[in-house]
């Protein structure tokens, strides 16, 4: 999944002015870079992949271990440098690299932001520039989440897509701390102390699967990475770069749910959010009789066999729409009208608005 999640993170970033290049430092090779980084150097994607980053540099014996230090020699997570950089067809470009090192299960892996100094020379510089640049190029990128913290929590930067996942507006979000804002109650006092390991050792949080509260209270499911960035005469930050996996989680969950649909002993049947079949597997069909095309569209209720009253349905419905689940014991009836003792579970399915869209039974 952390796979999938970088995998996303570069397709994010397809289109971009802002090139993205994942490295293992181990070997230093490329592990992938977006097309918009490809297409700078003048390669293709796959030309690069698994090649050496050295490849791309000027000169590219010198200073072998350059990106392991920032500016005044010392080991960093995060920062930025100035390099020379060569096309494929031998062009020299200067351009200035933030370097983000992050963690895979584990694995160590380096986030390579690069920029193109030539097309940045008409940007203000009476602030620091890689701050600048940093946050500027970083604003408007779409569906990633950029938010900066200061080591107390205090919200300082709000990206839009922090908007649109978490839906604070930029007001709203900055000054504030980071608990108070999307940090669930389950799991405030774990990301606290991480926030206060983080201060005292200057690593950063491993990247991971997180979930999430927005505005509304609801979960956002997110894959999120960290980065601590030291520049001169502040104090320390930490920006997360939040993905909302929410869809793609879901994804998988309905790929596995049919894969289960398929091959279950049991009959199965799904509705959409209004109790309208839309589909059965072939153990309901073999079992009650009908062909797909009898029960697409219909209720449910075709199989009711006439021995439960209205009681004991309007329950059924309201357990089932405040606890999300039903369970409990049904007699059904075969389109022959034979009579079958049934115990059936029925499980809502939401989605990441925390919105019916299916309900699925399960009959033993």
């Amino acid at each position: 999944m952390i796979d999938d999640c970088f995998q996303y993170m570069l397709e994010m970033f397809e289109d971009s002015s802002l090139f993205l290049i994942v490295i293992n430092p181990s070997n230093m090779n490329i592990v992938n870079i977006n097309r918009a980084g490809a297409n700078f150097y003048g390669y293709d994607r796959e030309e690069l992949i698994g090649e050496s980053y050295y490849k791309l540099m000027h000169n590219n014996g010198s200073k072998s271990d350059e990106l392991l230090f920032d500016q005044n020699g010392d080991k960093a997570n995060s920062f930025s440098n100035i390099f020379e950089h060569i096309t494929h067809t031998g062009e020299i470009k200067e351009v200035e690299i933030i370097t983000i090192k992050s963690f895979a299960q584990n694995m160590p892996l380096w986030l390579l932001f690069v920029y193109d100094r030539t097309e940045l020379l008409t940007v203000s510089r009476r602030l620091n520039e890689s701050e600048l640049k940093f946050q500027k190029l970083l604003r408007d990128i779409p569906s990633v989440s950029v938010q900066g913290y200061y080591m107390d929590g205090t919200t300082f930067y709000w990206n839009k897509a922090s908007e649109e996942i978490y839906g604070y507006t930029e007001e709203e979000a900055l000054g504030k701390n980071l608990l108070d804002l999307i940090i669930p109650e389950n799991i405030a006092v774990g990301v606290k102390e991480s926030i206060e390991q983080s201060a005292r050792t200057g690593v950063p949080p491993e990247a991971s699967e997180l979930q999430l509260r927005n505005k509304d209270g609801l979960i956002v499911d997110v894959f999120s990475s960290h980065a601590i960035l030291a520049f001169e005469k502040k104090p320390l930050e930490m920006f997360c770069i939040d993905i909302d996996i929410s869809e793609r989680k879901i994804a998988r969950q309905l790929r596995l749910a049919a894969n289960v649909f398929t091959h279950a002993v049991e009959p199965i049947l799904i509705t959409d959010h209004q109790a309208n079949i839309i589909d059965v597997n072939q153990r309901f069909i073999d079992i009650f009789g009908y062909e797909k095309k009898e029960v697409y569209g219909k209720n449910p209720n075709i199989s009711k066999s006439g021995l439960h009253d209205n009681a004991h349905y309007k329950k059924m419905w309201i357990e089932l729409l405040n606890n999300g689940s039903w369970t409990g014991e049904v007699y059904n009836r075969k389109k022959s009208g034979e009579i079958l003792p049934m115990l059936i579970r029925i499980n809502a399915v939401k989605d990441a608005k925390n919105q019916i869209q299916n309900y699925i039974c399960f009959m033993l």
